[in-house]
């Protein structure tokens, strides 16, 4: 559902990011943990190629991210350390670090060429940038039908 609606007007994201993403298919998607330290599916570029071959990030990169995360959410370094620590450890938290600054640069700036973006493979599905009151207007038309069709078959 995020990919829907990450393809929506009221959604922020660059325009440029959308209109690339609007002509995705299927197949231009990747599956890797090693982008963000989690595993995910990301539109299928070099950006994301290059970081899903990388088997840990160095450790200036990351910690030069950890730092413009750090500044963006505006929380103390050591608990953002910390924090990291907790959950997944120092190898993915330099992942998740160097990913956000792709993040940022795809979705603000629209550059999909060093910037990275999470999305299912359901883009290939998705051929418009509706509104989100029209995404859900489908979602609910689309499980009523579903519905209707059950009780159809239920009562034969």
């Amino acid at each position: 559902m995020g990919t829907r609606f990450m393809l929506t007007q009221e959604c922020g994201m660059h325009q440029k990011a959308k209109e690339i993403s609007l002509e995705a298919t299927v197949e231009d998607t990747i599956c890797s943990e090693k982008i963000d330290g989690l595993p995910g599916r990301w539109l299928k570029n070099a950006a994301a190629v290059k970081l899903a071959k990388v088997s840990r990030p160095s450790f200036l990169r990351a910690f030069s991210s950890g730092l413009r995360i750090k500044s963006m959410i505006d929380i103390p370094i050591f608990k953002l350390l910390l924090g990291g620590l907790k959950q997944r450890g120092v190898q993915d938290l330099a992942r998740q670090a160097v990913s956000i600054s792709g993040l940022k640069i795809a979705i603000d700036d629209g550059d999909l060429e060093t910037g990275v973006l999470p999305m299912s493979q359901a883009i290939g599905l998705m051929k418009d940038i509706p509104t989100c009151k029209e995404v859900i207007e489908r979602i609910v038309a689309e499980a009523q039908q579903w519905l209707e069709a059950a009780k159809e078959k239920m009562a034969s």
